[in-house]
């Protein structure tokens, strides 16, 4: 089922790429987390009203963290984060990513800390192109992270999204240990692998679980 949250653990099938979430609906709300890491009584708030989410306070420093549900990823594929930012006076914004629900736990940096002057109430779309070092469940954290109070006010981010980059691409393995490799298509159809033609496909091994790679 969807992955809920119980004690900043995450449970329930990850979500695959592509993944992309608009906060048009609450249909989100148990499976995003949202963490006041300078515990000042201000942090990430859902605007309902509107579909977004937005971080509000021009009187400390911001350290809000918004992390998504997990994401199923593979270490060699190159992916590309991006989301839809706006600002109430300047802002400053990264997004990590981790394996777990904690500030903490978001060691990997997807999109560098950037600054983002007054939009003037107009979405500025970002992205960057990341990898993993190694393959499994990944949350995206969004860190408002501004410095200075007295040149800031408020940060919006709506429009999230996690995709394969079309250049990148995970060799096809051939074996596995002893056991051969078995390629099905995305339709369970076996695939020989002198068949394979770029796209997605299920490996399976003896008795390992199965697991997706991309052919380019």
């Amino acid at each position: 089922g969807l992955p809920k949250t119980t004690a900043s653990v995450m449970t329930g099938k990850p979500y695959e790429v592509p993944y992309a979430e608009d906060f048009a609906s609450s249909a989100h709300i148990g499976s995003w987390t949202v963490i006041d890491a300078n515990d000042d009584g201000h942090t990430w708030e859902y605007q309902w009203d509107f579909g977004y989410y937005r971080a509000y306070d021009n009187e400390n420093a911001k350290d809000e963290w918004l992390i998504s549900p997990y994401v199923s990823l593979e270490a060699g594929a190159q992916y590309i984060f991006s989301a839809d930012f706006r600002t109430i006076a300047q802002e400053t914004v990264e997004v990590c990513a981790g394996t777990g629900l904690t500030a903490a736990d978001m060691t990997l940096t997807v999109l560098e800390p950037e600054t983002i002057p007054d939009t003037d109430y107009s979405w500025t779309p970002r992205k960057a192109a990341f990898t993993v070092p190694e393959s499994g469940r990944y949350h995206f954290g969004i860190h408002a992270m501004t410095a200075s109070p007295e040149d800031a006010l408020a940060l919006y981010v709506d429009n999230i999204k996690v995709e394969l980059d079309p250049n990148s691409a995970v060799k096809a393995p051939e074996v596995a240990g002893d056991a051969p490799l078995r390629y099905f298509n995305l339709q369970g159809i076996e695939v020989s692998r002198d068949a394979l033609v770029p796209g997605v496909y299920i490996i399976t091994s003896g008795e390992s679980a199965p697991r997706k790679v991309v052919v380019k």
